[in-house]
């Protein structure tokens, strides 16, 4: 294993060479992209429509090329899934059909060809892997990763695969996946039926050499450490006995596999006992992964409340924020271990931003054209057949490294909680809620926000699960307190609550360990931990109801 991960050094030092290079003239290597990829896709379907062969500049290509967005290719991907057709929207093979986590909608099915392939390779473990170990050193590359994503796949009738991007991962490593991950290959590629949680946690427990981490969002990892707390005497016995707990959701055939692989470890189980015996959770990962190196996970602002209190659990130990990611491919990359900041990959995408506060389509800009401070619509022309494709992320500037925009994520576009046209859009949501915990001292496990307009006066609602409240603060306190804090949040939310056309929020307190069951049912339907997300926004009728029936009286 060791070897391999000598190799993605190697290779990581020339894309990092070559990334640096690309952040002092991005724009350059932006333009050099976008024509290459036109001549590589003049003689599809799409590039003979609008005539590639003869577009040679931006400009050319923006007067030509319309904006787009996913319905615009789904009867194109119909043809390709359904019936097997290529050479329609790209050159390049496909190789999986990215599941997208369906924010908005219902999941899409988004094209991931070899050439995306290679480049996420080679930024995703190759770079990753040599920005860590410069930081690090390299004593963990002989370690065990603890991969908290599952390869939830289905086939298509084209005979490509489909499912989360995320789960592809593991195919860099070919035949070492067995020596490199905790969990086994009946764990990683998940049947769908079976209790992931339980299973990742115990096999990643199991083993005392784990020094990296790696899972999509920080709410599933800070789940597991959640889980592992409270189902402590339960792992350690079925580890310290080799068994699998009759009480454990799995399939026959999956227990089956698993038992032939463990054995009784009753010197680890010993040690996990006096591990679990001290009731801090205070790097409770460090104690339990002594060469623990670092952690992996998405770094946008939607995670920073769950990232501080996961932080509790991992102690120092250091994190790579993987940037901005979407089913449609890498939109920024990291600028060092343990930074939030990330900046734009030329390599991946040709990019063009709008900007939030413009109703003209024609007032787009390029990388070079962004300004501080200032609010976009990201737009992006990639690697996987999508042309001038409006990906429905918003993304403020917050500064420049060398000549390239540092970006980070604000909101989903048309994703918010709007009763009169205030948008009160996610992030404020984030920041209210963030606020009102801190002002009155509540753990706040998570929550969630809909309009409701059933109401006899127009006002929000509040799901909210509440682990602690130490000072006993009343449900009035706390709606009073959230209500100001979305009034500082959202000017257009105050001006109608100071009118009465907004009335005071309601609030409404969610049983123990909710989000938790949700998470499960999901993962049962078919849900992979790649695609949930925290549904701070409720415009999904069946998750309004499931958390209206675990609403405490």
């Amino acid at each position: 294993m060791r070897e391999t991960l000598e190799a993605f050094y190697e290779r990581g030092a020339e894309v990092q060479k070559h990334f640096l290079e690309m952040a002092e003239d991005p724009m350059r290597y932006n333009r050099e992209l976008l024509l290459r990829l036109l001549q590589d896709n003049k003689d599809t379907e799409f590039g003979k429509k609008y005539d590639f062969s003869t577009i040679d500049s931006i400009e050319e290509y923006q007067r030509r090329v319309p904006l787009s967005c996913y319905a615009d290719y789904e009867d194109t991907i119909r043809r390709m899934t359904e019936d097997g057709e290529t050479n329609i929207i790209t050159s390049y093979p496909v190789t999986i059909y990215a599941k997208s986590s369906g924010t908005t909608g219902n999941p899409k099915r988004i094209p991931s060809t070899l050439a995306s392939a290679k480049v996420s390779g080679d930024y995703l473990c190759s770079l990753k892997f040599k920005m860590v170990a410069d930081a690090q050193g390299k004593d963990w590359f002989d370690g065990k990763c603890f991969f908290a994503i599952e390869k939830t796949f289905s086939t298509l009738p084209c005979g490509a695969l489909y499912g989360p991007i995320s789960g592809t991962m593991t195919k860099a490593f070919g035949d070492d996946c067995d020596d490199y991950f905790t969990s086994p290959k009946e764990v990683i590629e998940f049947d769908g039926k079976s209790d992931l949680t339980y299973l990742t946690t115990r096999f990643a427990i199991a083993e005392s050499d784990v020094t990296e981490i790696v899972c999509t969002f920080a709410t599933r990892m800070l789940d597991t450490f959640q889980y592992m707390r409270k189902n402590s005497e339960l792992l350690i016995h079925d580890i310290e006995t080799g068994t699998i707990d009759d009480s454990i959701r799995i399939l026959p055939e999956t227990k089956e596999a698993l038992l032939n692989k463990i054995k009784p470890m009753p010197e680890r189980a010993e040690e996990l006992r006096k591990i679990f015996s001290n009731e801090d959770n205070t790097d409770l990962a460090k104690r339990l992964w002594p060469r623990l190196t670092y952690l992996q996970t998405i770094g946008t602002a939607g995670f920073t409340s769950y990232m501080e209190k996961l932080k509790k659990y991992i102690g120092e130990t250091k994190i790579f924020y993987i940037g901005l990611m979407a089913s449609e491919g890498m939109f920024t990359y990291p600028l060092s271990l343990n930074s939030m900041e990330s900046i734009p990959n030329p390599d991946f995408m040709f990019y063009e931003f709008l900007p939030v506060d413009s109703n003209d389509l024609a007032d787009v800009k390029t990388i070079d054209q962004l300004e501080v401070g200032k609010v976009y619509e990201t737009i992006t022309t990639n690697l996987n057949g999508f042309y001038r494709y409006r990906m429905g992320d918003a993304v403020k500037v917050t500064g420049m490294y060398k000549n390239t925009p540092i970006l980070e994520f604000l909101y989903r576009l048309n994703h918010n909680v709007s009763i009169l046209g205030e948008k009160t859009g996610e992030d404020m949501l984030n920041d209210a809620i963030k606020a009102t915990a801190l002002k009155l001292d509540l753990d706040i496990v998570d929550y969630s926000a809909f309009d409701d307009k059933e109401a006899e006066n127009p006002r929000y609602g509040f799901y909210i699960e509440i682990a602690a409240n130490p000072r006993n603060i009343s449900k009035d306190d706390i709606e009073t307190t959230l209500d100001n804090e979305l009034s500082r949040c959202n000017p257009s939310y105050k001006k109608y609550r100071d009118t009465e056309l907004l009335s005071k929020l309601v609030l409404s307190y969610l049983q123990p360990e909710t989000y938790l069951l949700l998470q499960d049912m999901l993962l049962y339907n078919g849900y992979s931990t790649a695609q949930i997300k925290p549904p701070h926004i409720l415009d999904n009728e069946k998750k309004l109801k499931f958390l209206e029936a675990l609403r405490e009286n």
